[in-house]
């Protein structure tokens, strides 16, 4: 198979301005100098960062229009205006995917022409880790809005952190959770560490934190989204006082043994008092610290002052006091949307 790019002067469509003429250095023979960008890769269609250099030695002023035939599903291009004769560098920019890998010859015809070989890639996966830290993964960035029973949109994504030892293609995916799942699909140029944005898909069934698995290659790691309470949604406050500048929960009351490296179960749980304005759904939410976190979903029934129980899960990495932080999940008018308690881990 061959690649022949199709140069002609006299195709130009500038409101009838006179066609440039020049010559490409290298010709008749090898293109001297040329530069290739980017990367072509089978299946992978290509971008800005796509495009071949060759530099032009222009004898007379005037608009060119420079096009290649369409072979192998890519084409190049580049058109313009020289307003002056001298030396000029031209960049031919790629567009469409290319078909199948191997080296072709790039032919740009006529007396004035030159050669190179173009070498497109062939397609294969790229050799990549997710970065995380005890299983969660590294500094998740989560946009959007997510709310119980209503459809995520193009809006709504995390991005994630991969190091990639090796260029390729790659799909990211993570397991469905209560109604939704987030994925990536594309190719690594380069090695290093890069960000991918995952998109999501589906209708979140439930309110509170959902915890997605990520699956890339051989490597997991775990993020959480915070959904947003179904209507009718309820407005109240966590009730607290300062102490030492800190805003406590308060009353509080805190239940259960923690102790480092074993897993909290149904008897590790945090009383709190919220009060409320207006009943309707709800949910509370901690944040992961210290490899736990607390969680609290429901309704209110009734409106005034009430206890609610947040319940624990995970397990303790290391021993020490941990100051805590509950957050109301969703719209927060009236204020008092935090409070604060502290575990202390034995």
């Amino acid at each position: 198979m061959s690649l022949c790019l199709v140069m002609c002067a006299k195709e130009y469509s500038f409101e009838g301005k006179p066609p440039a003429q020049f010559t490409i250095e290298g010709s008749p023979d090898v293109c001297n100098p040329v530069i290739i960008a980017g990367n072509y890769v089978e299946g992978v269609k290509a971008d800005s960062s796509d495009y071949i250099t060759l530099t032009l030695d222009v004898t007379m002023a005037g608009v060119y229009n420079i096009t290649t035939t369409a072979v192998d599903g890519i084409t190049f291009s580049a058109n313009g205006n020289f307003s002056d004769t001298g030396r000029y560098t031209v960049n031919l920019y790629c567009s469409g995917t290319p078909a199948s890998p191997g080296n072709y010859m790039v032919k740009v015809p006529g007396t004035n022409g030159c050669y190179f070989t173009l070498t497109i890639n062939k397609k294969k996966a790229a050799s990549y880790i997710l970065t995380s830290t005890s299983g969660d993964c590294s500094n998740p960035i989560i946009s959007g809005q997510y709310q119980q029973n209503i459809k995520t949109t193009i809006a709504d994504s995390v991005v994630l952190q991969v190091n990639i030892s090796a260029p390729g293609t790659y799909k990211i995916v993570t397991n469905n959770t209560n109604g939704f799942s987030f994925a990536d699909s594309g190719f690594f140029y380069n090695t290093g560490i890069q960000n991918v944005t995952l998109h999501a898909s589906g209708t979140p069934s439930v309110q509170g934190p959902v915890s997605f698995d990520v699956t890339a290659d051989s490597s997991q790691c775990n993020f959480i989204v915070l959904v947003d309470p179904g209507l009718p949604q309820a407005v109240y406050v966590l009730e607290s006082a300062m102490n030492q500048n800190i805003d406590y929960c308060t009353p509080q009351s805190i239940q259960g043994n923690y102790i480092s490296g074993t897993a909290l179960g149904a008897s590790n749980t945090v009383t709190i008092t919220v009060f409320v304005q207006t009943a309707g759904n709800y949910s509370i939410y901690t944040g992961k610290l210290n490899g736990i976190s607390f969680v609290a979903t429901g309704q209110f029934t009734t409106t005034g002052e009430q206890s609610v129980v947040l319940h624990g899960s995970g397990t303790p990495v290391a021993s020490g006091d941990f100051l805590f932080n509950p957050n109301i999940v969703g719209p927060a008018p009236l204020g008092g949307q935090s409070c604060s308690f502290d575990i202390q881990v034995q």
